[in-house]
């Protein structure tokens, strides 16, 4: 196992790589002035004063120039300099990191309880009215946008019912989570209630189920210790992978609910040409991702004693 994961980690540096090539080429060939609109809000600027700007970025300098000094200060730890904030972009990540992190994090553990209790309750009471209900809503789950589902519990939950607040982060207070975290969640919710009910269906014609069952346990034990622990099992994967794609969507739920985290940072920062902190966001948003992967297979091989990685 630690070989694996060596392996795995060593993977991460080709990876990341690849990834901040295709990233600093892309935003860098991109139409408009970085200079003229990171500065925008500065009234008066003259051609000399953008002229100033872009040399002191170093925006003549030819791309590839511009390539290798942005590789050569990541080795040193240096994200860079934001052109909108004038400030530094590890700066400005790191007060933004936590509170997505939080809404990730809030949101990911309420939609597995709910997915997987859903998902499980629908494969055991299969063909029932409560399978078809869970099959339903987890396909209008999935096919929901993000921010068409935000708005409407926003005008339902904020305008009409006027019982949580309608936007923004509150200090951290418990409710300003509860909108942002339910559409966040509800794709979530939907597939692992999907997996789960499969994996219930495919574990409960089992024979050991049934030979269960003929020793006369009861059918509760037999649900808990059978049927739950190895239908579990696939939606661990299904669970970590999604949490990266969670992750992704905040750019989305955080943009429509005003929420101050990573994923609004990216969006204004994209509007602005602010290119080191999109290059800032799109890093931690990988490496968080790999991270998440290399997690789940190694609490997979943990709690399925067959599975061994060499």
């Amino acid at each position: 196992m630690i070989s694996y994961i060596t392996r795995r980690l060593l993977q991460i540096i080709p990876t990341l790589l690849v990834l901040l090539t295709i990233m600093f080429f892309l935003l860098n060939i991109l139409p408009g002035d970085a200079a003229l609109l990171a500065g925008a809000s500065r009234k008066g600027q003259s051609e000399e004063m953008i002229k100033n700007i872009r040399e002191k970025w170093g925006l003549d300098d030819p791309i590839h120039v511009r390539y290798f000094k942005y590789l050569f200060n990541l080795l040193r730890g240096n994200l860079g300099t934001s052109y909108r904030t004038h400030s530094s972009v590890a700066g400005l990540i790191a007060n933004k990191l936590v509170a997505t992190l939080t809404l990730v994090g809030v949101a990911g553990l309420g939609s597995t309880i709910v997915g997987v209790l859903l998902g499980f309750v629908a494969g055991i009471r299969h063909g029932s009215y409560l399978d078809l209900f869970t099959t339903g809503g987890a396909i209008m789950g999935i096919s929901a946008p993000r921010f068409w589902v935000g708005l409407m519990l926003m005008y339902f939950f904020a305008v009409i019912l006027g019982v949580l607040p309608a936007s923004g982060y509150g200090g951290g207070r418990a409710a300003f989570y509860i909108l942002p975290s339910i559409t966040l969640g509800i794709p979530l919710i939907a597939l692992l209630a999907r997996t789960t009910r499969a994996s219930v269906l495919d574990v409960i014609s089992e024979d050991y189920v049934r030979t269960a069952r003929s020793k006369g346990l009861t059918e509760r034990l037999v649900q808990a210790k059978h049927i739950f622990s190895n239908a579990f099992l696939p939606v661990i994967t299904v669970s970590g992978l999604q949490l990266g794609t969670m992750l992704a969507n905040t750019v989305v739920v955080e943009k429509v609910f005003s929420w101050p985290g990573l994923g609004n940072l990216i969006v204004t920062s994209i509007l602005r040409r602010d290119i080191p902190a999109v290059q800032g966001c799109i890093l931690i948003f990988a490496i968080t991702f790999i991270v998440l992967n290399l997690l789940v297979d190694v609490l997979y091989a943990y709690l399925d004693p067959r599975i061994r990685y060499t």
